[in-house]
């Protein structure tokens, strides 16, 4: 589990993303499935599968995500994401 606390580390986090992605010859991403779901207690969650894929189609990677959202005074945020290989 990774918990990042400040501006600073999720840009550089998500700086290393796009690195990656990069050298991976990344094109795009295909959402598979997603669902949303909120109930009564607990705060709305939004869940998808989805595959990266190359300019020729092929696939870079596969993966199931977990969005918390979050309402506060800036507005809707997602609060936590959990990545579950697919």
């Amino acid at each position: 589990m990774l918990a990042l606390t400040s501006e600073d580390e999720v840009l550089r986090m998500v700086g290393q993303q796009v690195e990656g992605l990069c050298a991976a010859s990344y094109h795009g991403s295909e959402v598979l499935a997603a669902h949303g779901k909120s109930s009564t207690g607990f705060q709305p969650s939004y869940a998808d599968l989805f595959v990266r894929r190359r300019a020729d189609g092929s696939e870079i990677a596969r993966a199931n995500a977990t969005y918390l959202i979050t309402d506060g005074a800036p507005g809707r945020r997602i609060s936590a994401l959990a990545l579950h290989s697919a």
